[in-house]
């Protein structure tokens, strides 16, 4: 098992491999496939990634990648927990996410902001500008914000009502498989700001979304 410390990072994969142990980072983790498909093994349970589709778990949760589709193209962000959590998000969602539920976007509504966003936010964070390190900030928590409106209104669950009651049920929900002293560790520690590994700032947490217009290029951290 491989422990990693990503912190406040980002990045972009057009050739992933499988991997034959786990790996875990106290992170929240967003997945977003531009192409292909891949398959996570995740809190004991084989989890689809589809393309086009905001994925969203607690990365600290042992997770390893055990199918990926020729010609997969993934972005990824990690956020510290602290920072999730100081955000104030609906209490169904965190208490989903840290109860171990694997969260995607319901609908494909937002398919092409979503693209947008992850080439946005891969943009900005491998430029190192603390301005726009913030920015990100502010535009992904409004993005988890949005993504658990979807998901309470959506037909096919009510994530509170399976983060109340355990249920396993559409939004592929399964218990945490770390000991309870890791949990409760972690989420104590989740109390104080970890200093990001990537980025040089303590960024404040405001509440809106200012998008910006998109630059050629993409580079990766």
């Amino acid at each position: 098992m491989r422990i990693l410390e990503l912190g406040f990072s980002t990045g972009k994969h057009e050739e992933m491999g499988l991997y034959n142990t786990g790996h875990r980072h106290n992170d929240i983790e967003l997945n977003f496939l531009t192409s292909g498909s891949m398959v996570y093994a995740f809190a004991g349970k084989q989890h689809l990634v589809p393309p086009h589709r905001l994925t969203v778990f607690w990365a600290a949760i042992p997770h390893r990648l055990i199918y990926v589709a020729p010609a997969s193209q993934l972005y990824w962000v990690t956020i510290p927990l602290s920072f999730f959590t100081n955000w104030d998000l609906p209490n169904g969602m965190v208490k989903s996410v840290l109860n171990g539920s694997f969260l995607q976007e319901p609908s494909d509504v937002f398919e092409q902001l979503d693209l947008f966003w992850f080439r946005q936010w891969n943009e900005d964070l491998s430029s190192k500008n603390k301005m726009h390190s913030r920015t990100v900030l502010l535009e992904i928590e409004a993005r988890l914000r949005r993504l658990s409106g979807e998901l309470s209104t959506s037909q096919s669950t009510v994530y509170a009502h399976a983060a109340h009651h355990g249920h396993n049920i559409k939004l592929h929900t399964a218990q945490s498989r770390l000991p309870s002293s890791s949990r409760s560790t972690m989420l104590r520690q989740s109390t104080a700001r970890p200093s990001p590994t990537r980025s040089a700032f303590t960024p404040a947490m405001p509440r809106a979304c200012f998008p910006r217009r998109s630059t050629s290029g993409l580079s990766s951290i």
